[in-house]
Formats: C-alpha cells, structure tokens, sequence
C-alpha cells in the first residue's frame, strides 16, 4: 500500500496589508518514493491576493503589536513580500535588527533597499546581492 502524503497550510496568519487574504498555488512535486505531494511556490511565482479563501493575513504592525510593542531582531523570509514590510518605516521603528533576504523584481532594486531601510532608521550591517536576490542584514 502507497503511503498518502498532504500538505496542510499553516494556521498562522501571513504578513501583509494589501487585501485580506492570499492564494498559494500548489504544484505536483515528486519525492525519492515516487509519491506526488503539493509543493507551495515562491510568492514571486504563485502568490496571488484575494478577499477571500486561502491564508489570512495581518500588518507588520499587528506583529510587533503581539510581541509587546518591540522586536529585537526580526527575521524576514518572505519571497518578495519583504518591499511592502519596509516600506512600513512607523511600525519598523520598533525593531532594532533585521536579517533578511530580499528579492530583485521588477522595478526594484539594491539602491532602493538601502534607501527603504536608511528611511526607516537602519543602518546596513551587511549586504550579500545576487542577481534576483540577496541577503542582508539591517541595525540600528
């Protein structure tokens, strides 16, 4: 008998602030046993927002509300949803350190990530381009 494998959304709630909520397409992908399981795509990719269905989404705002007002160090991994967060300089001014990786789309670009983050009152500690994407690491 094959084994059944499924994919189950997290409960927990995306960051964002346009629309409610967002789709995450799922795509057949296959494991060493040769069983197909759903594989959820970049957000660059396969992420699209909508008012209703998929996963609920709050504000970086809520986030830093929940965890008392204030963030050490915020850790950011969010293919592409990452612009929109710093863009938010009020609510980031409640954190003190930021490691991160960023993705180059369309119109955006290294200069206009330092510009985002100097605005926002960080100072960049490191920053790692790579063509599409890169690391870096923000502190005050």
């Amino acid at each position: 008998m094959q084994a059944k494998h499924s994919l189950e959304f997290a409960r927990a709630p995306a960051v964002w602030s346009m629309y409610p909520k967002i789709l995450m397409s799922r795509k057949p992908a296959l494991v060493p046993d040769g069983a197909e399981v759903p594989r959820i795509e970049s957000r660059l990719a396969k992420v699209s927002t909508v008012e209703t269905g998929g996963v609920r989404k709050i504000g970086i705002k809520q986030v830093i509300d929940r965890m008392n007002g204030h963030i050490d160090l915020l850790k950011m991994d969010c293919e592409g949803s990452e612009w929109e967060i710093l863009r938010d300089a009020e609510a980031l001014g409640r954190v003190d350190h930021i490691r991160m990786e960023y993705h180059i789309g369309p119109g955006q670009t290294c200069d206009e990530l330092v510009r985002l983050s100097e605005a926002a009152g960080f100072q960049i500690e490191s920053l790692r381009p790579n063509r599409t994407w890169g690391i870096a690491w923000l502190g005050r």
